[in-house]
């Protein structure tokens, strides 16, 4: 009798973990509630300031495009004398993880070129934000850009 307990004990910690799984995959699309925005500057053009910092900009090679690798330069300014740079993509309006952009430097300073890939989820508009960590040694300084764009997706 007491083996039949624990039995249906271990299935209900089991429906339980299940629901979880469930209900953790269903998040990973979820919705955060912020509209897209057209008027984005890498919405209308392919060579745009940050966001937060008019010194720093992102070069497009080509129009935005889902699921396409797009080609992308970094242009910072040549004073940083630039250590590091980590670079990530995520969803504003909807929680798509961190897609991580590697920048390679190029023989001109201060600009730095990488590849970017947005993935589609279920919903049709999409709002990113391409964050970029740079430290630079002269000054010793952190600095954090970002440069908002807007998607969408036709199914």
């Amino acid at each position: 009798m007491e083996f039949l307990g624990i039995e249906m004990q271990n299935m209900f910690y089991l429906n339980n973990i299940v629901i979880c799984v469930a209900l953790v995959v269903l998040m990973a699309c979820s919705d955060e509630h912020s509209e897209p925005n057209t008027n984005h500057c890498l919405n209308q053009s392919q060579n745009c300031q940050a966001d937060n910092f008019d010194q720093a900009f992102l070069i497009l090679e080509q129009p935005l495009e889902i699921e396409h690798p797009i080609t992308i330069s970094l242009q910072l300014p040549r004073d940083w004398d630039t250590t590091s740079i980590q670079a990530r993509l995520q969803g504003a309006n909807m929680q798509m993880g961190q897609i991580p952009i590697i920048f390679q430097a190029t023989t001109q300073p201060g600009l730095y070129q990488g590849t970017l890939f947005m993935v589609s989820c279920t919903q049709p508009d999409m709002v990113w934000q391409l964050q970029v960590e740079v430290e630079s040694s002269q000054p010793k300084q952190h600095h954090l850009l970002h440069w908002s764009f807007s998607t969408q997706h036709m199914e």
